[in-house]
């Protein structure tokens, strides 16, 4: 193989890179080119091949991670991979038998499904988990749970209480815990 075959494949190589942006073919564009370059020596094509086989490997192991962690580093998350942690309102009840759900999220309103296959009523609370085609993947919040207030209410008191206090504290919020879960 000759040295013109090896530059027209770099060539080849470093096009699918600009227009893929992935990181993905210019390392065998490098093994491309140094093949080229042994090529001028008079090797054997089996020489060749093996070259650009080798070269490429070297480049994808050892220097791709390198790359991707420098290079990639400022690609930003799209608006869906944005919902995943977010909460939002449930719309229409989510029942994963009967294939319905909606929530409510920064104004916009998406299909949504349970994680773990409980219904969810309208009004509820839910935290997205994944993102599964265009449907979302949600749990119930612990917002939803009627103590949380309380406890926000109760940490912020702790934090303005000296500590021999806390313990007094501690003490009356269990009790209050205890009367809010029986309701």
């Amino acid at each position: 193989m000759g040295l013109t075959v090896w530059l027209i494949l770099t060539m080849i190589l470093i096009m699918v890179e600009i227009i893929s942006l992935g990181l993905t073919s210019i390392w065998f564009a490098g093994g491309a080119f140094v093949a080229g370059l042994i090529s001028l020596t008079g090797a054997h094509w089996l020489i060749q091949i093996l070259t650009f086989a080798v070269v490429s490997t070297i480049l994808f192991v050892f220097t791709r991670p390198f790359a991707a962690k420098h290079l990639l580093r400022h690609v930003e998350k799209t608006n869906v991979d944005s919902l995943i942690g977010k909460e939002g309102i449930v719309k229409e009840t989510i029942n994963n038998f009967d294939s319905h759900g909606i929530v409510r999220i920064s104004g916009m309103e998406w299909t949504a499904r349970s994680a773990d296959n409980t219904k969810i009523p309208a009004g509820e609370t839910v935290t997205v988990q994944k993102i599964s085609g265009v449907k979302l993947i949600v749990t119930k919040s612990y917002q939803t749970d009627k103590t949380y207030p309380v406890l926000q209410d109760f940490c912020n008191m702790l934090k303005e209480q000296p500590e021999a206090e806390s313990k007094e504290l501690t003490k009356q919020m269990s009790e209050i815990i205890k009367k809010t879960e029986e309701e």
